[in-house]
């Protein structure tokens, strides 16, 4: 995923490395502009690609759920935590903002959860993954920090607070789907089982779910998270698969 990181931070140490070197690139995906760049500096370079379907995780399970405030999606939260307390997992939020107050909503509530956003200071995020990739911390609330190249292997489920978007100036947002992606990537890893469970809350946010089903091929199946029988057999698949 470093690759991605390439095109702006000016390839200084390609530049002075010579011309024995060998590179390697690797990254969940690869946009235009970054494959462009690539093949200024690669020679020859052997291109080895996965095709749409198959980045689109096998093992994980892809749910949404209507939530249409916070307080709903936070119960929705507590309601997924109840059965996937035993395993880890992640939950993605938009901003700062919604990470620090749902982790706070939780730790009253007695959860013991970490949080990981941009903000924080490189040696204090290394801190945090370290704790939770030991297992000393079942909960991680994040930003699309975590999305990107970490590796914690045995996460059972990932929870979208809020979908991932392209922001838009002129119209209606756009899905991301590379982020969504990258989000979801985090379970279901190594042949594991995994769950994704998309929180949205109006008809323009069931489109951008859809339209991302649509795009990877996948059905995005309905979960009412307070229907508890229904989010204990979700939760079973992401922690045993059954």
């Amino acid at each position: 995923d470093q690759s991605l990181r390439l095109k702006s931070s000016g390839c200084r140490e390609l530049d002075r490395a010579g011309a024995s070197y060998q590179s390697l690139l690797f990254s969940a995906t690869f946009d235009d502009p970054v494959m462009q760049f690539a093949n200024s500096f690669l020679k020859d370079a052997v291109v080895i690609t996965v095709q749409r379907e198959q980045q689109a995780l096998h093992n994980v399970k892809q749910y949404y759920a209507m939530c249409v405030s916070h307080e709903e999606k936070f119960n929705g939260v507590v309601s997924l935590y109840g059965g996937i307390s035993i395993a880890s997992s992640i939950i993605f939020c938009r901003t700062k903002k919604s990470v620090e107050w749902l982790a706070t909503k939780l730790a009253r509530r007695g959860y013991d959860v970490l949080v990981l956003h941009g903000e924080m200071e490189i040696s204090q995020r290394a801190q945090v993954i370290t704790s939770f990739a030991r297992g000393e911390h079942k909960v991680l609330i994040t930003t699309n920090v975590c999305a990107r190249g970490i590796d914690i292997p045995r996460v059972a489920a990932v929870i979208n607070y809020d979908p991932p978007v392209i922001p838009s100036t002129s119209g209606e947002p756009e899905p991301d789907f590379d982020t969504y992606l990258h989000r979801i990537g985090r379970t279901g890893r190594f042949g594991r089982p995994g769950i994704a469970v998309n929180f949205v809350s109006n008809d323009l946010e069931v489109d951008l779910i859809n339209r991302i089903g649509q795009h990877f091929e996948r059905e995005i199946e309905l979960l009412d998270v307070s229907d508890m029988l229904a989010v204990e057999a979700v939760a079973a698949f992401g922690v045993n698969g059954n």
